[in-house]
């Protein structure tokens, strides 16, 4: 980490990874885990790694996840209000959330340097 904004994204982004592992490991303590659901909760950690990486890329990476967040929430609203829906499962996503989020700040603010144009982007918003 060579600049003060890389601390402030290293600590932001760590800050939001073990506020969503938290409050999914809360709601999994609540309402249960729906153990049978893994897949989700991988499947979407490796999402928000991803998506996260091409977000901090690029302003079409951004708009990307920006879509993909969207259409994830819309289908949390269509099945929640469906008779497809299981509590469980959102402490499963909440996990992964924070799974994802962690994994790519790690790799892209402690191992790796942060990229340039997420650098600027959290620069311009002092």
């Amino acid at each position: 980490m060579e600049h003060r904004v890389d601390r402030k994204i290293v600590g932001m982004g760590a800050m939001i990874a073990v506020t969503s592992i938290g409050l999914g490991l809360m709601m999994g303590a609540t309402i249960g885990f729906s153990a049978e659901y893994w897949w989700v909760g991988v499947t979407v950690a490796i999402a928000t790694g991803v998506l996260s990486a091409a977000a901090e890329r690029s302003r079409a990476g951004l708009w990307i996840a920006t879509v993909v967040a969207l259409v994830g929430i819309a289908a949390l609203g269509v099945v929640g209000a469906s008779n497809a829906f299981v509590p469980g499962v959102i402490a499963i996503v909440m996990v992964g959330l924070g799974v994802g989020t962690a994994c790519n700040r790690f790799v892209f603010g402690v191992l790796r340097p942060t990229p340039e144009v997420y650098r600027d982007r959290m620069r311009s918003t002092r």
